[in-house]
Order: C-alpha cells, then structure tokens, then sequence
C-alpha cells in the first residue's frame, strides 16, 4: 500500500510538473510574441515618424520657396510702383510745360 501511494504521488508529481513545464513554456512563448509585437510596432511607428518628418521637410521646403518668390515678387511691385510715380510726376512735368507753351 506504501509503494501504491509512493507510485501515485509520483505520477501526481510527474503531471504536475509537466504542466509546470508546459505554463513556463506557453509563458515564454507569449513573452517572445510580445517582444516581436513591440520590436514591429516600434519599427512602423519609426517608419511613420520618418514619413511624417520628410512630408514636414517637404512642406518646410515649399513654404520656403513661396516665401522667396513673394519677397521677389513683392521688390518687383515695389520697382513697378516707384516707376508709376516717375512716370505721373513725368506726365505733370509735361502737362506745365505744355501749359507754359
């Protein structure tokens, strides 16, 4: 009777460390797929970031250019608006001198 109860506290021992065995695995197993998880979602976040910072870049470039040709734009008006003002004070110039005639 001794040896029946040594015989199944055995077996008791055996399967229960087998399923010890099984949970430490099925556990480690999760672990890896997390780690794999995270490693992926850092690498897309890593990708998103670097698309959203040459989309940023590319935009900053264009805000740039726009802001050049204004400036270039704006001294073109302003040589433009300079020549009106000659050319009005021209024009009474030669309305007095007409009147004078």
């Amino acid at each position: 009777m001794c040896r029946k109860n040594l015989e199944e506290a055995q077996e008791k021992f055996s399967s229960l460390y087998s399923a010890y065995e099984t949970a430490v695995k099925e556990l480690q197993n999760i672990h890896e797929e997390q780690k794999n998880k995270d490693l992926h979602n850092n690498a897309y976040h890593e990708v998103q970031a670097r698309s959203f910072t040459e989309k940023i870049d590319g935009m900053t470039a264009q805000i740039i250019n726009l802001e050049e040709a204004l400036a270039q734009k704006n001294k073109e008006l302003n040589q433009r608006m300079e020549n009106v003002k000659k050319l009005e004070l021209e024009n009474e110039a030669i309305a007095i001198l007409k009147a004078q005639v």
